[in-house]
């Protein structure tokens, strides 16, 4: 889950870029992510193009929880979130609720990695994509000199997290069964902690069998 964007600390400007390549405008982009970070926080100050309990009301919604997002499905409850289901279904397959900015392009998908860095040419894409499936980037500055792709920001870090999401799904139909696991190898019960199960489109279903998961 570290190659997915965080909820809880969005990083601001892969997040705008993100949502512009799913099809929002500038000024809605910039919206949600105030909105998001209205949410989680704890306070009753809204941003410049956040929401806070009486906008919720105006739009008929229960207020923001203040506090920390369980699940990506709670993007449901928020204003201009809620009006682009469309946006929304594109973008939650790359996002997660980890609690820190972390960011892993080794295991990200490589969309969200186009979102994430427009002027890059596709070929470096396809270059890097091909290099970390033979063997996984150890560090930015390899990956950097191998692909010529600007990876940059102390949030970077080429090594996988121990959450993880698995998907299980029967042959032939489009939509999975989502696990969001907490591996813990000591763990009293089971090597792992499920925290979340969700039903969700298949990440490698062709565009036209996928359905909202609204």
């Amino acid at each position: 889950e570290r190659g997915l964007l965080s909820l809880n600390v969005p990083d601001r400007e892969p997040f705008i870029n993100m949502l512009t390549a799913a099809g929002a405008t500038l000024p809605d982009a910039m919206s949600m992510v105030d909105i998001v970070e209205d949410y989680v926080d704890t306070d009753s100050l809204k941003r410049l193009n956040g929401a806070e309990a009486p906008e919720y009301r105006d739009a008929g919604l229960p207020p923001p929880r203040n506090d920390w997002i369980l699940s990506t499905d709670e993007l449901q409850r928020m204003p201009v979130w809620r009006s682009q289901p469309e946006v929304r279904a594109k973008v939650q397959a790359w996002l997660g609720v980890r609690r820190d900015k972390l960011f892993n392009p080794n295991t990200a998908p490589l969309d969200l990695l186009r979102a994430m860095w427009p002027k890059v040419a596709p070929e470096q894409w396809t270059l890097f994509d091909t290099l970390r499936r033979r063997a996984p980037f150890a560090e930015a500055a390899a990956a950097t000199a191998a692909t010529g792709i600007p990876f940059q920001g102390d949030q970077l870090l080429f090594h996988a997290s121990n959450v993880v999401r698995l998907q299980v799904w029967a042959p032939g139909l489009p939509q999975a069964l989502e696990y969001n696991l907490l591996l813990l190898p000591t763990g009293a019960t089971a090597p792992w902690l499920i925290h979340e199960v969700r039903q969700s489109n298949r990440l490698d279903a062709p565009p036209d069998a996928t359905t909202s998961t609204e």
